[in-house]
């Protein structure tokens, strides 16, 4: 093989390793986007849960139209939780298993608080607002957790990093009690009427 055979062999090896790489850039690129804005919008949706006690607890009045509109979105909220975290169980176990986390601890306390401000006296004044309600989720540590492993699946290096983030969701889990669903849920399920509770 001669100089200029080997020139041409260089040099069409170098356009098909920059092309490639080119490609796969751009795709990489275009992939971490889409998966920004579903890690995102499964965010919001556990924030929306956040402030469903709020909600309730500032509703206007007692109307039954009112309610409605409340419970409405409430069911909408849980219906993008489901549905987000479908969508990260199919990008990926561990972002799910983050996210699912995620959506246990804050559920802890969720029930409770929205109960609690069902039971609430609807705000009559502009001064009862700010006093109305506090709800602190304890959920800060699984927060960043998920947050840290989604950042680590937008890198392109994301593979390697799977093992040490699994690590790091088993330990935080761990740490946590198990949850367990109240006792109306448990009698609902074992097949009891709800009344007798």
């Amino acid at each position: 093989m001669d100089a200029a055979a080997r020139v041409t062999l260089i040099t069409g090896f170098a356009t098909a390793t920059a092309a490639i790489l080119g490609y796969w850039v751009n795709q990489h690129a275009a992939r971490r986007e889409r998966k920004s804005k579903t890690y995102a919008e499964a965010i919001l949706a556990i924030s929306d849960y956040e402030e469903l006690p709020y909600l309730i607890r500032r509703r206007p009045d007692g109307a039954s139209e009112t309610r409605a509109a409340i419970v409405q979105r409430q069911t909408e909220v849980f219906s993008r939780i489901r549905y987000n975290q479908a969508l990260l169980d199919m990008d990926s176990a561990v972002i799910g298993e983050a996210y699912q986390l995620l959506f246990t601890q804050t559920r802890r306390r969720g029930g409770p608080y929205r109960k609690e401000a069902w039971m609430e006296e609807i705000i009559t004044s502009d001064a009862e607002i700010p006093d109305s309600a506090y709800c602190p989720y304890d959920n800060e540590p699984e927060l960043k957790l998920c947050l840290k492993a989604m950042r680590r699946e937008l890198t392109p290096f994301a593979g390697p990093l799977r093992f040490h983030t699994q690590r790091q969701i088993r330990k935080l889990r761990e740490s946590r009690p198990q949850w367990q669903a109240p006792a109306w849920m448990r009698a609902r399920e074992a097949g009891a009427p709800t009344s007798a509770l």
